[in-house]
């Protein structure tokens, strides 16, 4: 007699679709995180979207597809090439403007959407609809989301997933007999993984585990849709490299670790990721990183829990496939993140959680549903359980990203020994005029880290605004000291020597840093200005033209242009040019000087009621503003002096 062969795990397509579910989920997603539609924009934020010219205008789009995503700001070199999180930041530009309600809410949807996409997946690998429901409430919930989904710089890991789990939920729908168009969706799926984050390469792994592990057979049956996505990522590499000068140019830009400090490194943050999956406490926007040199305990620990995740993709395959795939879903998508040399600076971060969680809630779903068979009461309390504790953990933490102080500064609490939180806490304190206040944070800053060329740079800033000029050219030598291609500290210097009286010290300062940087549109326009103070207007016109032409949206250039053509009595193309600042510019800080001079070009054309518009404007704006108050007050006598016209 033949024994009966163990029967592989079925795919169970819902039996039933009832509507409440989805309402549940969606308005649990939607409500612990409802609290952060009030933020406005933190962090990266302003670098990315706010100050980004590329998203602003729609015929950027070859840059976008052709550079990596901070090429716009000058960087050289970084190893992230991300072109649909420009492309989605522009469709939201046009939609609704740089309306911080409208893009936080944007990423709370993504996230409703990814919580009944788990929902849809865990109903077809797991045995009950309500070990499933479990899964999508503690992924809707799970506190280590909250900075992915209330942080708008980091779209693309909350978009990312939902891509992976699109593929991966046809993937099993299909029953992974693919052919034809089949084959297709997934490979143009994958593409858009891949042009959304690095880390959509894992989507090979994850339908191929899917297959080894939870059915069972060979993924070599599918050879035809692994070779068309091979062929897709052949294709993204040639981009990639093109658009950044190799596959990962940047590695070893922050760290160089090697040898054992680098493998410590990396069982110690894989096991703090673990960790933080199973315990989301102490969350914070930036871990503060050292690298690990010798055996510790936490190390220890780490390599055991790894060991035991490892062990449990091998040792379950058979008894518990969910539980095995589920453990291999944890750990593929956090590979490249434990690429320590290729990442940022803050080496451990909450947002790499986001798609791993997924495979946590799975294998997590698989214990509630061996627990609701027994005890059926105590695994919905112990839901309810996880479902306030994780409302008690994020509400409250939701409003730590309300804006850039806040945040920072419960941030520098958090991690006391980052120089980077001090330093990054004194520019937001710099950007609202509190020059003291940044003076101190960033020498706080520099006990921390005292060989900070940005630190110093800074500093160097801060000190030039409390005009202490002989400071801050020594703070900004100091960081050219450190930097030599440090191409802003040179610009910056310039500026303090130009004020110190150093002219030629100034232009050798201010060509040393287009020297680094060519298309540096803050460089070309110092440069300008100081033409302009020598009367050199042709000088001073083409510099200008070269920073507008490096940065078409550079309010600043446009007004000094403007002020060039009016000094040289062409008001007509000042007049031009103001109207051009005024039009990219519309909230810049010196706008209002963009204003007053529109109407000393106006007036200058004899459009008088023009004239006193923009005038009024400027007083609006600054109604401190005492050159535009005389100027409004004498083109109306103007106006009044001028002779009634005749009626017909």
């Amino acid at each position: 007699m033949k024994k009966k062969q163990p029967s592989k795990p079925a795919i169970r397509p819902p039996a039933e679709k009832p509507l409440w579910p989805y309402l549940l989920l969606a308005a649990l997603a939607f409500g612990i995180y409802a609290n952060a539609l009030g933020n406005g924009f933190v962090s990266d934020d302003d670098f990315q979207l706010l100050s980004n010219p590329l998203v602003t205008d729609w015929h950027q789009i070859p840059q976008v597809l052709q550079h990596h995503i901070w090429a716009f700001a000058g960087q050289e070199t970084t190893n992230y090439y991300r072109p649909i999180q420009m492309l989605l930041y522009m469709a939201m530009y046009y939609a609704v403007g740089f309306d911080p309600f409208t893009f936080h809410l944007g990423m709370i949807a993504i996230h409703v959407v990814n919580t009944l996409l788990v929902f849809a997946l865990a109903r077809r690998l797991l045995k009950s609809r309500d070990a499933a429901l479990f899964a999508a409430i503690v992924f809707a919930v799970h506190p280590i989301h909250d900075e992915p989904v209330v942080w708008i710089a980091v779209l693309p890991d909350v978009l990312l997933t939902m891509i992976v789990l699109v593929a991966l939920l046809l993937f099993v729908r299909w029953q992974s007999e693919m052919r034809g168009r089949r084959i297709a969706a997934i490979a143009a799926l994958f593409f858009l993984a891949l042009l959304t984050k690095e880390p959509g390469a894992m989507l090979i792994p994850l339908l191929a585990g899917y297959e080894w592990l939870y059915l069972g057979r060979s993924p070599l049956k599918n050879w035809p849709l692994y070779a068309s996505m091979t062929g897709v990522f052949g294709a993204y590499l040639l981009l990639r490299i093109h658009a950044l000068g190799g596959v990962a140019p940047a590695q070893g830009f922050y760290y160089k670790l090697h040898g054992t400090s680098l493998v410590l490194s990396i069982v110690a943050t894989l096991g703090e990721y673990l960790g933080k999956l199973v315990l989301p406490i102490h969350l914070n926007y930036f871990h503060y990183f050292e690298a690990t040199t010798s055996v510790t305990p936490t190390v220890i620990a780490s390599l055991a829990a790894e060991i035991g995740v490892v062990a449990g993709i091998f040792l379950l395959r058979k008894k518990a496939p969910l539980v095995s795939y589920g453990l291999f879903f944890i750990l593929t998508p956090l590979a490249p993140a434990l690429n320590i040399n290729g990442i940022g600076e803050n080496v451990f971060t909450e947002r790499y959680l986001y798609l791993p969680s997924v495979g946590f809630v799975l294998a997590l779903a698989v214990a509630w549903e061996w627990i609701a068979a027994r005890q059926r009461l105590a695994a919905w309390i112990a839901t309810a359980v996880i479902v306030a504790a994780s409302a008690w953990i994020v509400i409250p933490r939701n409003l730590d990203w309300h804006d850039d102080v806040r945040l920072f500064t419960v941030s520098a609490a958090a991690s006391p020994k980052s120089g980077t939180l001090v330093g990054n806490l004194g520019w937001f304190h710099y950007q609202r005029g509190e020059y003291d206040a940044a003076i101190q944070q960033y020498l706080e800053a520099l006990k921390l880290d005292p060989n900070s060329a940005l630190f110093h740079n800074n500093l160097g800033n801060a000190y030039a605004q409390k005009h202490e000029y002989q400071r801050a050219a020594a703070e900004l030598r100091r960081a050219t000291e450190l930097k030599p291609d440090y191409a802003e500290a040179y610009m910056n210097l310039g500026l303090a020597l130009e004020a110190l009286g150093d002219v030629n010290g100034a232009i050798a300062s201010h060509k040393r840093a287009l020297e680094l940087k060519p298309k540096y549109p803050e460089a070309f326009t110092a440069l300008a200005l100081l033409r302009l103070k020598g009367k050199d207007y042709p000088g001073a016109e083409e510099l200008l033209q070269r920073a507008i032409d490096a940065n078409p949206r550079y309010t600043e250039a446009y007004i000094n242009l403007g002020v060039a053509y009016n000094d040289t009595n062409r008001f007509t193309e000042g007049a031009a040019a103001f109207r051009k600042a005024i039009e990219v510019g519309p909230a810049h800080p010196s706008i209002s000087v963009a204003h007053f001079n529109l109407g000393i070009s106006y007036t200058h054309l004899n459009s008088l009621d023009a004239a006193s518009m923009e005038f009024s404007k400027a007083l609006q704006l600054k109604p401190d503003f005492e050159a535009a108050r005389n100027a409004l007050e004498q083109t109306q006598k103007m106006i009044q002096q001028q002779p009634a016209k005749k009626p017909f």
